[in-house]
């Protein structure tokens, strides 16, 4: 009798630890499969901000080029002010003119540019 329940006591171990392994495989089977969603989510987070970056860095880009041809509009028009005063000094009221709106394009474009 006393091995028939050694026996028993034998095949209820082993089931419970059948049962406990089973539970501790689908606990960590669910611990990967919540990982391996966030590192989804995770890479399709970083290919957005990828993208926003590549999209920051054109607009800088376009920005930049915006600037540069407004620098050159005010050096040109500092240049033809500079020749107007230049040809001015027996002072045509034509040339003033000229000059006064040479000098307000540039204070046009130099506030532009502060924006």
């Amino acid at each position: 009798r006393l091995e028939e329940l050694k026996g028993s006591v034998s095949a209820l171990m082993a089931q419970i630890e059948d049962k406990c392994d089973k539970d501790a495989m689908m606990e960590r089977k669910g611990i990967l499969e919540a990982a391996s969603k966030e590192l989804e989510s995770a890479r399709e987070e970083r290919v957005a901000i990828e993208d926003q970056i590549a999209a920051l860095q054109r607009t800088l880009a376009v920005k930049m080029e915006s600037e540069k041809a407004c620098l050159q509009q005010v050096e040109s028009a500092k240049a033809a002010i500079t020749e107007l005063e230049e040809r001015e000094e027996g002072g045509s009221s034509e040339l003033r003119h000229a000059r006064d709106q040479q000098k307000l394009e540039v204070t046009r474009v130099e506030e532009e540019l502060e924006r």
